[in-house]
């Protein structure tokens, strides 16, 4: 028997989870906006979008690294 997965969800068009919203490691989708949300280890929220693909990903995390960086060096 598969073992079926359920996410937090909202199909409010433009509806982000707030921090309190979501516990480490779980995921929201916004099935409106084709956005996936998560919660990053320092408590805030983050979110991958479906609309530009592996490229889009890649540069959200590398400016995600930038900021942390950047914060990390003062």
């Amino acid at each position: 028997m598969a073992t079926v997965i359920k996410f937090k969800r909202s199909s409010e068009i433009g509806h982000i989870p707030q921090p309190e919203d979501l516990d480490f490691g779980e995921v929201a989708i916004n099935d409106a906006d084709g956005v996936m949300y998560y919660k990053k280890a320092n408590g805030t929220i983050s979110s991958f979008s479906s609309g530009g693909g592996q490229d889009a990903l890649i540069e959200q995390i590398a400016n995600e690294k930038a900021i942390i960086m950047a914060i990390a060096l003062g």
